[in-house]
């Protein structure tokens, strides 16, 4: 279905002496075409995933900034992939661009080939004077969800943008909304007889819980409009058995601890102002210095504001390197003094 709303009519003008000047404008039309980008890396975007792309028009001679209050919508949450045969990203249903004005385009995406929201209450608008705005977002109902949000591309008038061997299309440059959290485990030194295995890491009471709004006109910083933060939970950011294998030989040296399917690498940005914000780790130390195994399980847990020194942002990725380590036994020796015993006198 063609969306072609602008066109112009060729005109016929009678000039003096009755003689006659026809004017023909053929100008092919220009399809809408999209350029994308996962990351400001500048890492092209997966053929096989989707994104959701809305636009708003304005009559030529105004400019997105000045007045976006009164541009009307031309696009609306329509689904964009990539086209093998145009070797371009467009929409299932094809879209022109105007003749005149000019068009400013928002978009989103979870990084997948089937984007969506999901919990209730959850949803997902775009608004001249909101941007992309994501109501009720629960990370625990959309676990790991990358969910990118575009640049706003304003006040565009033709496909411009190349990135790869696609054809141009709208620059399309996708940013993370939330915030990705990773850990690391290291050991303080060889312990000979001693071996650490790490059980669990758990986020305590931090907010799943938001609204997200990126804001217009000139909010092209995405991901600073977080509100309506609440139901802090616990979330479980690594689950197994990784035993500790390497040490802080003057090298950077680190065992990974990769999330199960069930844990949590991609979290919401969030401020740390609760002292029950924490960080709870729980592992095993097994030593054997005598042939008999002697097993004990610590729960070690600190504070998130002592951890992270600024709060989580969005687009950013936290990597947290765990040292454990033990306390040598020492030795304190001390003889005491003799003390008094009784004193007995014999006489022979």
């Amino acid at each position: 279905m063609n969306k072609h709303i602008f066109g112009i009519a060729a005109a016929c003008v009678a000039l003096a002496a009755c003689s006659k000047n026809e004017v023909k404008v053929n100008v092919p039309d220009q399809e809408i075409t999209f350029q994308t980008v996962g990351t400001k890396s500048a890492s092209a975007f997966n053929t096989s995933n989707k994104f959701y792309s809305y636009a708003y028009f304005l009559e030529k001679g105004n400019n997105w900034d000045a007045n976006y209050n009164s541009a009307n919508a031309y696009i609306s949450n329509a689904a964009i992939s990539y086209n093998t045969t145009a070797n371009a990203w467009k929409a299932t249903d094809t879209y022109y661009w105007p003749k005149q004005g000019s068009l400013t385009f928002f978009a989103w995406t979870d990084n997948t080939s089937d984007p969506k929201i999901e919990g209730t209450g959850a949803s997902i608008t775009c608004g001249s004077d909101t941007g992309i705005k994501i109501l009720n977002y629960s990370v625990t109902d959309n676990r790991n969800r990358d969910i990118l949000v575009a640049d706003i591309a304003k006040d565009q008038t033709a496909n411009t943008t190349t990135v790869s061997t696609w054809k141009k299309g709208v620059p399309t440059v996708f940013k993370h909304a939330l915030s990705n959290v990773e850990f690391k485990v290291n050991k303080t030194t060889s312990y000979d007889g001693v071996t650490f295995k790490v059980k669990s890491i758990t986020l305590n009471n931090v907010n799943t819980n938001g609204t997200y709004t990126q804001g217009s006109p000139d909010a092209n910083s995405i991901g600073t409009m977080w509100t309506n933060q609440d139901a802090p939970t616990d979330l479980s950011v690594f689950t197994g058995e990784v035993e500790v294998t390497k040490t802080n030989d003057g090298t950077v040296a680190w065992d990974e601890l990769t999330a199960s399917t069930n844990d949590y690498k991609i979290v919401l940005p969030q401020k740390f102002t609760s002292d029950d914000q924490v960080l709870t780790i729980v592992y095993d130390i097994t030593t054997n210095y005598t042939g008999t195994a002697v097993t004990e399980t610590v729960t070690d847990t600190k504070k998130l504001s002592e951890i992270y020194t600024k709060n989580w942002e969005s687009g950013k990725k936290y990597i947290l390197g765990i040292t454990l380590g033990l306390n040598e036994i020492y030795w304190a020796p001390s003889v005491e003094d003799w003390t008094s015993g009784d004193v007995t006198n014999i006489t022979f």
